[in-house]
């Protein structure tokens, strides 16, 4: 299963001064059918701008296929969407 630049569902934490923190993600795999894990560590943050654009990566550590791996995930802010970015460990 290739995820990287794939578009998913996250569910996240939105503290009062607006700071996001992921903790799971649903993705679609080629099939069709649907895998929801949780993030088990957030490993570091990151926020960029590209051209005018604001997006935040976040390096997460999730189990997909009964082994750990190390994702980066990107949200970007003017399209309120998340993206897997790409498989950094796994």
């Amino acid at each position: 299963m290739n995820l990287n630049n794939t578009a998913i569902d996250v569910i996240c934490l939105i503290d009062k001064v607006g700071k996001l923190t992921p903790l799971k993600i649903r993705i679609e795999n080629d099939d069709g059918s649907i895998i929801t894990t949780k993030i088990n560590e957030v490993v570091y943050t990151k926020e960029n701008h590209f051209a005018g654009f604001t997006t935040f990566d976040y390096g997460c550590k999730v189990t997909i296929d009964e082994g750990e791996q190390l994702i980066q995930l990107r949200y970007c802010v003017s399209e309120h969407t998340w993206k897997i970015n790409k498989i950094i460990f796994g």
